[in-house]
Formats: C-alpha cells, sequence, structure tokens
C-alpha cells in the first residue's frame, strides 16, 4: 500500500520538485511521476511496474533504486515470525531524511549484526558475573584467619558458586569462631578448603567456659543436688 500527499481526482496533482531534480534520470522521473499518479491503495510490485512500463523487471529495480538512494521512495520490511515475507513500499514526492539505511538489506547480514549485539551482552552479563563471584570469594578470604590455599580456595567457590547469601552465613560463623580459644592459635584453625569441604558454617559453636568462672563439672554437680531435694 501507498500512502502519499492527498490530491484530487481525476487528474494528477503532484509537486514539481522531483521533476526538476538534475540527480534523477529521466526513467526515474517517469517512473515516480506515473506512481504518483496512480490510487493510494494501489498495491506495487516490481512485476506489475514492468507490465505496465513496457521495461524489463531488471530496470524497474534499478530505477526503484535510484529513487531509493535519493529519498523519494522507501522500503520498510514486514516481517512475520521473524522472516520477511514482504516489502511495503512508501513513495515521496519530496526527498525526505531516511531514520534508518535500507537500502540493499541482507538479510542473512541483519541477523549476523543482531547476534553480535547479543554476543556483545552477553560477554558483558558475564564480565558483571565474574566480578560478583570475585567480590564473594574475596569477602570470605579476607575474612577467613588461616591464608593458605587460596587457588585451592577459588576452586572450591567456582564449583560450588555459593551465593550472597550463605556467604554471609560462612562469615558470620567465622567472626564468631575466632572470638573462640581454639582459633586464637592458628594451627588449630583447619584449613579454608577441610572448612568449606566440611559445610562447618553449619556446626553448632560452643562457647568457651572463662577461666575466672565455675568449673564445669561443678555445676553439674549443683544440679544434681537439686534434683535430689
Amino acid at each position: 500500500m501507498v500512502i502519499r500527499v492527498q490530491k484530487n481526482t481525476d487528474y494528477t496533482v503532484m509537486a514539481n520538485f522531483h521533476l526538476r531534480d538534475t540527480n534523477l534520470s529521466l526513467k526515474a522521473k517517469g517512473l515516480l511521476s506515473y506512481m504518483l499518479s496512480l490510487p493510494d491503495n494501489w498495491d506495487y510490485s516490481v512485476s506489475g511496474l514492468s507490465k505496465i512500463c513496457k521495461e524489463s523487471a531488471n530496470c524497474i529495480n534499478n530505477i526503484l533504486k535510484e529513487l531509493e538512494a535519493n529519498n523519494y521512495l522507501e522500503r520498510k520490511r514486514i516481517f512475520e515470525n521473524g522472516k520477511i515475507v514482504r516489502w511495503e513500499y512508501l513513495i515521496h514526492e519530496k526527498q525526505h531524511l531516511q531514520n534508518e539505511d535500507i537500502e540493499n538489506v541482507d538479510v542473512q547480514n541483519e541477523i549476523q549484526i543482531n547476534t553480535n549485539i547479543q554476543n556483545t551482552n552477553k560477554k558483558n552479563t558475564n564480565k558483571q558475573k565474574e566480578k560478583y563471584k570475585k567480590e564473594i570469594f574475596e569477602k570470605f578470604w579476607e575474612t577467613y584467619p588461616k591464608k593458605v590455599d587460596k587457588q585451592k580456595t577459588i576452586k572450591w567457590f567456582e564449583k560450588n558458586n555459593p551465593t550472597e547469601e550463605l556467604v554471609n552465613i560462612m562469615v558470620g560463623q567465622i567472626e564468631k569462631l575466632k572470638k573462640t580459644k581454639q582459633w586464637q592459635n592458628k594451627q588449630y584453625i583447619p584449613n579454608p578448603t577441610t572448612w568449606l569441604n566440611g559445610k562447618r558454617w553449619e556446626d553448632e559453636i560452643i562457647e568457651d567456659i572463662n577461666e575466672n568462672s565455675i568449673d564445669a563439672w561443678e555445676i553439674v554437680k549443683m544440679e544434681k543436688e537439686k534434683n535430689v531435694y
């Protein structure tokens, strides 16, 4: 379907702009004038124009390309299910500014361009993920008091891919363990991978009994005596 400036019936009214355009060939001026003279709802096809104008399809195609190159003709692709099913022609009496360059568009190249955009987005997403994983690991590593087997620990994180929530739980448990007597001496602290493989963040932390407090066995004895009475 062609959309153009409304004109009166029974005779053709058109601007002289294209007729005086020195960049257009006589054939281009003639074909454009003819198309402007046709009804607004006229369905264009190369074969139809070829038959009416007594020119070969190849000749019509070349003229259409000339009009398109000089911004008198717009061709829009109509898609269905991701495939071009037809072209829609928009004829202009005067030159117009194109919003996009659609001359000699190759569908395969267009798909390639879209693929490249998707690949770029995918690369950016992967970079963000890598940065996120690195930050998660560093959070654990900075907290864990025994700095050994760093590469093995990194591999553990890459393999198990713990969430930020889980790492926060780990960090909380580590901070508590660092306050216990056992973890005051690094030789009693397990290696990071040992601690991770054993899921030691799930262990119950037994609080140390202060040296100045009553002996644990004494507390048990006192409880038994209460039960007797």
